[in-house]
């Protein structure tokens, strides 16, 4: 639930904040966000790995392989992400002087 109502927060933030012209306040509130749901994901993986043990080793030893394999798939994406974003290195250019 705490992972649902951060989400649509951030949601929220995303949309409002093209109107702010304030970046401290919009940094300030996608970290208090940020901060919201990693506390929801560690007690949703806190949750989910206490009832696995109690259901048994073989529950136990399938959720630590479901956890490390979406976490080998989360990073996979972001290296596939950051090879179609930006696939000849150009990402140290400045953004002033992009149009000179």
């Amino acid at each position: 639930v705490l992972g649902f109502l951060s989400s649509g927060m951030l949601m929220g933030v995303a949309i409002v904040g093209t109107a702010w012209s304030s970046t401290m306040a919009m940094y300030i509130i996608c970290m208090l966000g940020i901060a919201l749901i990693s506390i929801s994901s560690a007690l949703q993986q806190t949750a989910v790995l206490g009832v696995a043990g109690a259901m048994g080793p073989d529950m136990l030893r399938a959720v630590m392989v479901g956890l490390s394999v979406s976490g080998l798939l989360s990073w996979l994406v972001s290296l596939g992400v950051q090879a179609l974003v930006d696939p000849l290195g150009d990402s140290d250019k400045d953004a002033a002087g992009a149009g000179t």
